[in-house]
This record gives structure tokens, sequence and C-alpha cells, in this order.
């Protein structure tokens, strides 16, 4: 009678626990459902073993099955654990080897029982009982049954633990799912006291008995809440599996969680991410922890590989009403968007031709150096020049041979002048410079250079060589005579005139007339 009524309840169990495999391992996409599709698995082929050894007639045959329940059983405890921290929001310390160390014990207990006849380590004795129509084995136990039923235990403790920490500070809608949670991890400590008082001395492993309805009971808890693999889900489909990088700390800046995209990231700055204070894991990027202190969205260039990237760090506080609970510092690689800024930014502002400044953002930026030359009292000199006879070159050799001229002379600009002087195409054969701390006499000692070094240019142009001069005027900022820009630009084009008046090819500073 006990053999039948048992043998139902194991044959039920192990229906529902296959289920329960099948369904979790192929239909959930969590890590949470694929741990709990193998925490099914362990058990159920502990109960199948279980079952069998039940219903076995001979001792090797009972042997045999009770053998097969520790491919199972050794690694219930494991996977329990793991349940747990995934489903209580501990996954980080799954990522660390430690990790490694709660499978330890159960490979040594599936060998230690492996080999038990030639130890005894595990099982000191075992006897064949007959009780009625119930045959049943009773197995001594050796000193490493205690070691695993121990290791056991202090799993459960830590399960216990998570799930009441958990259950204290969780919000009203899953206070019931960890309430529920919380009785599950309870009911495997009476297995435990029933196995060591076995009472009645029936030989019963009541760890068959009492698991299954433990994972009946977080099966309930979150199917009937729509949390099986959901709350997981979510967090690896948003949190993990997010191109972004993703790191949450506490309103301390300690740093509590990170996804595998910001562990990259960080990377590129040559940066590992740990659980610790934000400002020593940055202490050698201060204008980040600086960009990230102040809550501003900031774009950080990297090289790697001679590829340039930007990566943008933005920060958003979590938390309610007026009370901060922590921070998301977000990730993110703008590079494509950045670079494409900067071309558009290049273009609004560049001559296509001849890739100086174009007219609009030379008066802008020397807008900019003149009131500042105003306000301390800087010197700042202004050059127009104009290529000479440019008309008769386009009518003569057309227009192609025009433009070549034209971006050959900007070339030869740009290498004459310095990084800090402001060099732009006004307009047609005109450029301009605008040369920063910089009087007439010297600005028309560069401006001599560069008119002779035209000079002496000779461009080749549909089997023409071509020769250029250019005439160049100078004007210097003077605050009794002009404070405004179109002011200095017109001095200077005076003074360009004079050269061209004078015969060209040379360079007349402005003087007061």
């Amino acid at each position: 009678m006990i053999r039948n009524i048992l043998s139902i309840y194991l044959f039920s169990s192990v229906i529902f626990l296959s289920i329960m495999f099948v369904y979790s391992y192929s239909r959930g996409k969590s890590a949470f459902a694929k741990a709990f599709g193998f925490l099914a698995l362990t058990l159920d082929i502990y109960l199948l073993g279980y079952l069998l050894e039940v219903n076995a007639e001979t001792i090797d045959s009972m042997m045999f099955w009770n053998q097969i329940q520790y491919f199972g059983i050794p690694f219930f405890p494991g996977f329990w654990l793991m349940v747990s921290l995934l489903y209580t929001g501990r996954i980080k310390y799954l990522w660390s080897k430690t990790s490694i160390v709660v499978f330890i014990i159960p490979v040594i207990t599936f060998f230690m029982r492996l080999t038990n006849d030639f130890h005894h380590l595990f099982y000191s004795r075992v006897v064949m009982n007959v009780m009625g129509d119930f045959t049943f084995l009773v197995l001594g136990k050796g000193p490493w049954y205690y070691v695993q039923m121990l290791y056991s235990l202090s799993v459960l403790i830590l399960c216990t633990t998570f799930y009441y920490q958990k259950l204290i500070k969780t919000t009203r809608q899953e206070r019931k799912q960890f309430e529920l949670l919380f009785i599950a991890s309870i009911i495997p400590y009476a297995a435990l006291v029933l196995i060591i008082i076995d009472p009645g001395k029936l030989g019963i492993d009541y760890t068959a008995i009492v698991l299954p309805p433990c994972i009946l009971l977080i099966n309930y808890a979150l199917s009937r809440y729509n949390f099986l693999g959901l709350k997981q889900l979510a967090r690896e489909r948003v949190f993990e599996e997010s191109q972004e990088g993703l790191i949450l700390m506490d309103r301390h800046y300690i740093i509590r969680d990170f996804n595998a995209s910001s562990m990259l990231y960080f990377s590129l700055f040559g940066v590992k991410l740990k659980n610790e204070d934000l400002g020593l894991v940055l202490e050698d990027h201060e204008e980040m922890l600086h960009s990230i202190y102040s809550r501003k969205p900031s774009v950080h260039t990297i090289t790697s590989d001679d590829e340039e990237y930007y990566i943008e760090f933005s920060t958003k506080d979590i938390g309610k009403k007026d009370e901060l609970a922590g921070i998301l510092l977000t990730i993110e690689d703008v590079t494509l968007s950045e670079k494409l800024e900067l071309q558009l930014r290049e273009l609004a502002q560049t001559d296509e031709l001849t890739g100086l400044n174009n007219r609009r953002y030379f008066m802008e930026e020397t807008s900019k150096i003149l009131g500042r030359a105003l306000r301390y009292e800087e010197k700042l000199s202004m050059l127009m020049m104009d290529i000479d006879h440019f008309k008769s070159i386009n009518d003569t050799y057309g227009h192609s041979c025009g433009d070549l001229v034209l971006s050959t002379l900007a070339k030869i600009i740009k290498t004459t002048y310095r990084s800090t002087d402001i060099v732009g195409r006004f307009g047609g054969e005109e450029f301009v410079v605008a040369m920063i701390n910089t009087t007439a006499e010297e600005a028309y000692d560069r401006a001599e250079s560069l008119r002779s070094a035209v000079e002496d240019l000779r461009i080749k142009c549909q089997d023409n060589e071509l020769r250029v001069t250019i005439s160049i005027g100078i004007a210097e900022l003077k605050k009794d005579r002009c404070e405004k820009l179109d002011e200095l630009l017109n001095f200077a084009d005076s003074a360009m005139y004079q050269a061209k008046e004078r015969g060209r090819n040379q360079t007349v500073i402005y003087f007061d007339q």
C-alpha cells in the first residue's frame, strides 16, 4: 500500500517536472527560465531514479537506480541558488569565477557515490528492509553524506535569506510573489529534519516527497503573476542585451550593476568596471568623471585600431518624488552622428573649391577675435589679397585652369600663415587673413613672403604653364579710427586697390589719408 501511494506520487511528480523542464528550457528566452528548467530537470532525474528504486526487487537493481538519482540530486541545490540569484537581481555574482565553487561539492558527491563500494565514505552500509509489501533500502550515512547535506543546508539558508531580504524591501505589487517564494524556500528544511530523524525507520527519502511541492509553489508564484521569465526577460532585453552601456549606481556613486556593453565601452578607455566607487574606477579620467558628477551629457573621443570613436556619456536620476535612489549612466557610440555633424559643420563653414573658411564663417570668427582685441587692447591686422588679371586667366585658359589657380593659391596661403590666424576666401579671386597679435609691419613681412612665393610659382594646366601675381592690402586695428569689422575690411580693401594702382604684385599698408 505504501509503495503504491509513493509510486503514484513520484510518477505524477516526474510527469509534472518533465513538462516544466521542456516548457522552461524550450520556450523561455531568459537566463532565469533556463536555470529554472535545469532545476526541474535535476529533480526530475532524481525522482525518476527514486521511483524505479522503490519498485525494484533486488538490492543490486535498487543500488543501480540509487546511483542514477545522483545524476540529478547533488546539483539541485546549485540550480536552486542560481534561480534565487537571478530572481532577486544578484545576477552579477554568476559572472564571477566564484560561481564555479557552487558546483564543486556536487561534482565530488557524484563521484563519491559512484565509487562508494571502494571507500564507503558516502554510504557506510547498505541494508534492504521489508515492511509489508514495501521493500526499501536502509542506507548508513558516511562522512561525505553529511558534507553534501551541510552544503545543501548552506544553500537553502542563502536562498531563504535572499528571498527574505527581497520580501521586506519589495513593492506592494511584488510582495505576493516573494511571500510564496520565501515559503517555498522554507519547506525543504522539513525534509532535512525528517531525513535526520527518520521517523518510523521507514528509510523513505523525504526529500523526494517535499521538493515537488516546492517547485509547484515556485511555478505558481511565477506563472500566476506572469513572472515566469518576464522579469528577467525584460531585464536581459533592456539591460543585458542593450547595445548601449548601462551602469546602475546608488546615490553615493557606488556601482551596483552594469551590463556587458558598458564593460566593452570602458575597456576602450583602458578602464575595468568593478562594483566600487565610480571615483576610483575613473580616477585617471577626471574630465569624464566631472561630466558624470555634473549630470551634463558629454562626448569623449578615443582612438582604437587607428579608428577614432566618439562615446557619449549621459546620466539620469532614479528616485521617487524628491528622494534620489540611484543614478543610471548610459554610454553610447555616437561616432556616426558626430562625424556626420562635423561634416555638415565643415560644409557650412568651408569654401568647397579651396578648402578655406567661407566668407560667412570668416566673418563670424573674425568678429569674435576683433571684440577680444578691442577689449584687451591686443594687436590685430587684416590682409586683403587679390589675384592680378584673374579674369584674363579664365577667358584665355578656361574656368578649370582658373579653379586650379585658386586652389593652388589657397594651399600656399594655408602653409604661410599660422594656425591661430583666420584665413578665408572672401569671394571670387579675393582672399582674406586676420592675424592675431600682429602689427601691420609684422603682417607686411609675412605678406611679402607669400607674394614672392606666388610670383615664383609655375602652374601647369592643359599643357600651359601659368604665372600669377597677387596684390595685398594690410590694415591694422586702431581704436581711434575703427572699431568694427566692416571698417577694418574696407581699410584693407583700400590698401589692396592702392597696390593695384601702383602696378600690382606688391603689398601696401593702409595709412590714414
